[in-house]
């Protein structure tokens, strides 16, 4: 049995991981899952990245590239490389 990441399960979420953000470029109130990377703004079709994203489990799951997609996990891997890096 394969096991899934204790992130996804929504039984474990509390109701603060469900929240709304202003889009940066127009204003308009988006929401957002606490494992959204980014939401598309319904208004101006920007694309908002979520500002309470915590995936910090890039660094050790070895599902992470499969969860969240290749590029994305890219661009975070190089992001706290560079962060260790300081």
């Amino acid at each position: 049995m394969e096991k899934k990441c204790p992130g996804q399960s929504k039984q474990t979420w509390k109701p603060d991981d469900i929240f709304t953000a202003n889009c940066r470029n127009c204003g308009t109130e988006i929401e957002f899952w606490k494992d959204d990377i980014a939401r598309t703004c319904p208004k101006c079709r920007q694309r908002v990245n979520n500002p309470k994203i915590n995936l910090g489990c890039v660094e050790w799951c070895k599902y992470a590239k499969e969860c969240i997609g290749e590029e994305e996990y890219n661009r975070i891997k190089a992001k706290l490389n560079a962060e260790k890096a300081k």
